[in-house]
């Protein structure tokens, strides 16, 4: 496994995958490990758990999966969970040539009808997931009751650390540049495409004050110099509470106790910000 300052990388194969058809199906996909058709790719997708709200779980650079293996067994415990490894990453095909932001989200907008996620679905995203769940619900709010964000990456990245850190821009470009993985490569380069597109910032992201959000944010000063010291940990925690300040209901929880896979130093607290999403929907969800 290699870890990224914005980015989280996990690996193992699953086998045993079921192959579906290219057409949306008439109802939720069954539980459990799946292929789905989006698009020219083969996504692997799996769906556990039961009953409402669907939850839908987006990973970081590296898209896998098993980025929330730590928190699977709670996520399935408060309804029917769903989470993927974008293309190219674990079991799913990555044939197309690069992909940009717009491809990524539209393989996330693929993935829920291929699966037939109903509408009214909590999305969590971690660090750049937090980027593409909130252009998900900037683009189709009516389907997304709220968001969960676990120390995202946010579009003025570059913006806000460049002046705290000498050569952040090089810095995050040495966390792929020369790797042979080209799938994480390109995620990578779409990444670099938002940070870079300020005239796109309010295109993407200007989900409605309707949808509720909650960001945990980590404040624990990190070996790595994008987190290496308390301006750049504080800077951070202003930017993240930034892209919830649209939000009726915007909660920021931050923490010194994890660095940035929250989800999996403390997958508690992790639950708990889920907990306090689930409980701001209007109806309750049946758990």
């Amino acid at each position: 496994m290699r870890s990224h300052p914005e980015g989280h990388v996990a690996g193992s194969l699953l086998v045993g995958l079921l192959a579906l058809g290219c057409s949306a199906p008439p109802g939720p996909v069954p539980a459990g490990t799946s292929r789905l058709d989006v698009g020219v790719e083969a996504v692997e997708v799996e769906i556990w758990g039961h009953g409402e709200p669907w939850i839908v779980c987006v990973a970081g650079v590296g898209g896998s999966l098993h980025s929330f293996d730590p928190i699977r067994e709670g996520l399935g415990a408060r309804g029917t969970a769903l989470r993927y490894s974008r293309a190219g990453h674990d079991s799913s095909t990555y044939s197309h040539g690069p992909k940009d932001f717009e491809a990524i989200l539209e393989e996330l907008e693929g993935v829920v009808d291929a699966a037939g996620v109903p509408d009214g679905f909590v999305l969590v995203g971690h660090s750049f997931g937090g980027l593409i769940t909130r252009a998900f619900a900037t683009r189709h709010p009516e389907k997304v009751a709220g968001l969960l964000s676990i120390d995202p990456t946010f579009e003025d990245y570059l913006e806000v650390l460049e002046p705290l850190v000498l050569g952040a821009r090089q810095l995050e470009r040495a966390s792929f540049e020369g790797s042979d993985e080209q799938a994480f490569v390109d995620e990578y380069e779409a990444l670099f495409g938002v940070w870079d597109s300020p005239e796109r910032w309010s295109e993407w992201f200007s989900y409605p004050a309707s949808v509720p959000h909650i960001v945990l944010t980590s404040t624990r000063i990190g070996r790595h110099p994008m987190r290496g010291s308390a301006e750049v940990m504080q800077a951070r925690l202003e930017a993240q509470a930034r892209t919830i300040a649209r939000s009726s209901l915007a909660i920021q929880i931050p923490t010194a106790e994890s660095g940035h896979g929250v989800h999996h130093q403390e997958p508690g607290l992790t639950l708990e910000a889920l907990d306090r999403l689930l409980e701001s929907l209007d109806p309750a969800p049946t758990r």
